[in-house]
């Protein structure tokens, strides 16, 4: 998790973090998934309406603590055999997490909690979690920086 940087975020719990695409990439590849404990990573704006301030974080984990900062609660409930919930196809694998009561509890813990009080549904929630783990899927696929680097590429 070396050379994060947050270039700005917000000290009102009603904004968004900004940063940069490639610290995004590493938060959701290094820091939205533990073996242990449910973890929560700060929130960009594009994940706004599933973002719940750090005073209604439920027991989970936070690796970077920003005080009245925005955080999306991470879809994975703790599971020390993680590597199996990865399927070849990401549909599959996001039907997987989506499908399991934890996610429906989370889901509904973050609708009733969540910062942006914009009209949604639950559905929305889910889909937003969707796209969180499409996302997610794509980022822990692609190639790192350094292994390109180290092949010369």
């Amino acid at each position: 998790m070396d050379n994060l940087c947050f270039y700005s975020y917000s000290y009102n719990h009603d904004k968004a973090c900004k940063m940069s695409t490639k610290t995004w990439k590493r938060l959701l590849k290094d820091k939205l998934y533990s073996i242990t404990v449910r973890t929560a990573i700060p929130a960009p704006k594009k994940y706004y309406n599933i973002a719940i301030c750090e005073e209604n974080l439920p027991l989970v984990d936070i690796p970077f603590l920003f005080e009245h900062a925005a955080y999306i609660v991470s879809p994975f409930a703790p599971n020390p055999n993680f590597e199996t919930l990865f399927h070849p196809l990401k549909e599959k694998f996001i039907d997987g997490i989506i499908s399991t009561p934890e996610f429906n509890c989370l889901a509904a813990y973050v609708f009733e909690h969540r910062i942006d009080r914009t009209p949604c549904t639950k559905e929305d929630i889910i889909e937003a979690y969707k796209q969180l783990l499409s996302e997610f899927y794509d980022t822990t696929h692609e190639a790192d920086d350094s292994e390109v680097d180290a092949k010369g590429e």
